[in-house]
């Protein structure tokens, strides 16, 4: 029983050390006054590659609650069934729509780095080929302060210090329906910058998680095919507004 015990607490003390290194790896860090002191660095901008759009269902159903249909009756779970076929069928053509109508990227906000950098007597590049992180193997450094992909090996033979990834973490279209009835929808998209020293694979800037979601709502209707037009470009619009976010994050400490 003892040994038990200690297993238990051991495991809940890992945990724990887990959660407070997440919550230390998605800390806003700032760009340092020494980086903008030096210029001899060349940087190089690049984009991650762009997740399909999602579409995400926020329902109510008529009877006004989510509880398992068992605890309805005949016509109430009835009525909640039809109502979920539909809002689901909705959510599954606006997306396949979505996904085959062409969803921008972050390349507004790369072209804007790289000009910004250039005014500051920077060596700016900008990477053509998106970077798919996936592709990358795991960097587990013994302290913080590291990305947690390991860039040093990428991009090697193309004379770059440092390297600014512009990632979209997610995007899409959130449907809040009413029963039957499609009362909200909003577009979103969720993007996180990061620069690394790809000597050590040591992070030199880091905007957080948790400020990176710009969502609009929008007067179009998920369950109407003649207003996926309309989402898409609004979907669209926000990845200007991204660029935007990054790129003031990013220069915010930079000289005038």
């Amino acid at each position: 029983m003892r040994m038990r015990a200690c297993t238990k607490v051991a495991v809940l003390v890992a945990a724990f050390l887990l959660f407070l290194q997440g919550c230390a790896s998605n800390t806003a860090m700032p760009v340092t006054d020494e980086f903008w002191q030096d210029p001899r660095p060349v940087v190089g901008v690049a984009l991650t590659t762009v997740p399909k759009p999602q579409v995400r269902l926020r329902t109510m159903y008529s009877s006004g609650m989510r509880v398992p249909r068992i605890l309805f009756g005949p016509d109430e779970g009835d009525r909640d069934n039809e109502e979920r076929i539909i809002t689901e069928a909705d959510q599954m053509r606006l997306e396949r729509l979505l996904r085959g109508g062409g969803v921008h990227d972050l390349s507004q906000a790369q072209n804007l780095f790289v000009q910004r950098l250039s005014a500051q007597e920077f060596s700016a590049v900008a990477i053509p080929k998106s970077i798919d992180l996936e592709d990358l193997p795991d960097y587990k450094p013994e302290t913080n302060g590291y990305a947690r992909r390991d860039f040093r090996g990428v991009l090697q033979g193309r004379g770059l210090d440092r390297l600014i990834v512009l990632q979209v973490r997610w995007n899409g279209v959130y449907c809040h329906y009413m029963g039957r009835t499609n009362d909200l929808t909003e577009a979103a998209v969720t993007v996180t910058g990061k620069m690394i020293d790809l000597a050590t694979n040591r992070l030199l800037w880091r905007t957080s998680d948790k400020d990176g979601t710009i969502r609009k709502t929008i007067e179009c209707t998920c369950e109407s095919p003649a207003d996926t037009e309309s989402i898409l470009e609004e979907l669209n619009a926000l990845f200007d507004d991204a660029a935007d976010l990054l790129t003031a994050d990013f220069f915010a400490n930079a000289p005038e």
